[in-house]
């Protein structure tokens, strides 16, 4: 099984616990306007290639640190996905997914079964509305559902979300979030990430809403 590798950055944060390896697939069915990772000129490899390249980082990914799979793409790369996650837990590996917590219609038992792979999700909420999330081709309702199943699987969650001048830089966005998810156990942290024309002083103030 083969998937389209975009980039593999070792030694990174801020994608899940620790230091990290991390590899992101390329493709979207999403159309964000501030995409983390834009598509690009991807590679194929196997699960195996994949894995091999992370042997010269072994001590410092098992010591609090592990691997993680980001970009758009993961959710419609299931087998992929699987085949990767599964020969990372074999080998003592933590994993997490970055993702935007969407998924195609009718592929809940291959999230399910990824999940049960899974020691972290990272979700990047793209909005707050059904209407909103359609707008960048996504729904809401299925974000819903991912968190529902990592809920279920034991997996920890970690949300993300862009701070936008004028869109969702308000206390109101921000309550709602907190109480669209406040249900979830496994929930561990939201963080708050500035646009380019966002300020330190009102990330402060909106992240304080959520600790």
């Amino acid at each position: 099984m083969t998937g389209q590798v975009l980039k593999i950055t070792h030694q990174v944060g801020g994608v899940g616990p620790g230091l990290r390896s991390l590899f992101v697939l390329d493709g979207c069915a999403m159309s964000c306007r501030r995409c983390p990772y834009p598509q690009g000129s991807a590679r194929e490899m196997t699960a195996e290639e994949c894995a091999y390249t992370l042997f010269p980082y072994e001590t410092t990914l098992r010591r609090g640190g592990g691997v993680t799979l980001a970009g758009g793409a993961v959710a419609r790369e299931l087998p992929f996905a699987l085949e990767f996650f599964t020969l990372l837990k074999e080998r003592g590996y933590h994993t997490a997914l970055f993702t935007d917590g969407n998924y195609p219609e009718g592929e809940e038992d291959g999230v399910e079964r990824l999940l049960q792979k899974t020691d972290t999700v990272l979700v990047d909420v793209k909005a707050l509305t059904e209407e909103g999330y359609q707008r960048e081709g996504g729904s809401l309702a299925r974000v819903l559902a991912f968190l529902g199943f990592a809920e279920a699987a034991g997996v920890d969650i970690w949300l993300r979300m862009v701070i936008v001048p004028g869109e969702n830089d308000r206390e109101e966005a921000i309550l709602r979030l907190k109480r669209m998810t406040e249900h979830l156990t496994r929930l561990e942290k939201i963080e708050l990430v500035p646009a380019e024309d966002c300020t330190d002083e009102t990330i402060e103030r909106l992240q304080n809403l959520v600790i």
